[in-house]
C-alpha cells in the first residue's frame, strides 16, 4: 500500500508498506507539472543468498550462494535450464550490491539478492585475483545503475558468487 501526505506548507511525502516477503523491484515516479520536474526512484526488496537452487534441473549453480550464470543477460524471459545474472545496484560504502537473477523453474521468474562482502573475502576481475580496494574501485568505475547493469556472465571468466559463512571467506567474481 502507498500513502501520501501533504503538510501545511504543501510539501507532499509518501510511504510504502509492503506485505510480501519475496524479492521484487518497483519504480516510483514523481511528477510536478508546476515546475516541469519528474524523477524516478528504483526500490529493491531483496533476499539473502541461500543454498536452495532456483532451477533444480540445472542444480546447485543456480543457488544464490553458489551462483554461476549460464548465459549473457538478455533482458527477456529465460528458457528452461538458463540462468542469467546482473548487478543492478551497488553501495560501496557498505560493501553491498544487489544482483538480479533471472531463471526458469516451472516458469520464468526473477529474484533480487543482496550480496555483502568484507576484507576476508576473495575478489576476482577477469580471472585475476584483486584486492578489496581494487574490487570496489572497479565497481565504482562501472557506475552500475538499473539502466547500466553489470552482466555477470562471461564464457571463460564467469562472474560467480560463492557465499560462505562469516568465518569462512566468500568469493566474488566479475568478468
Amino acid at each position: 500500500t502507498v500513502t501520501r501526505t501533504t503538510n501545511s506548507s504543501g510539501a507532499a511525502t509518501f510511504g510504502v508498506t509492503r506485505d510480501a516477503a519475496t524479492a521484487a523491484a518497483s519504480v516510483f515516479t514523481v511528477n510536478d507539472t508546476g515546475v516541469n520536474y519528474a524523477a524516478a526512484l528504483n526500490v529493491y526488496w531483496v533476499v539473502a543468498p541461500s543454498s536452495t537452487a532456483l532451477d533444480t534441473s540445472v542444480g546447485a549453480a543456480t543457488a544464490p550462494a553458489t551462483l554461476a550464470p549460464v548465459s549473457v543477460w538478455s533482458g527477456v524471459v529465460v528458457a528452461d535450464n538458463d540462468l542469467e545474472a546482473q548487478i543492478v545496484r551497488t553501495d560501496i560504502a557498505n560493501d553491498i550490491y544487489i544482483v538480479e537473477i533471472s531463471y526458469f523453474e516451472t516458469a520464468a521468474a526473477s529474484t533480487y539478492v543482496k550480496y555483502t562482502w568484507d576484507a576476508d573475502d576473495n575478489f576476482y576481475i577477469g580471472g585475476a585475483a584483486v584486492t578489496q580496494a581494487a574490487w570496489e574501485a572497479a565497481l565504482t568505475t562501472a557506475a552500475v545503475t538499473p539502466s547500466n547493469a553489470d552482466d555477470l556472465y562471461h564464457a571463460t571468466n564467469n562472474g560467480t558468487q560463492t557465499v560462505l559463512s562469516a568465518s569462512n571467506p566468500s568469493t566474488y567474481k566479475r568478468p
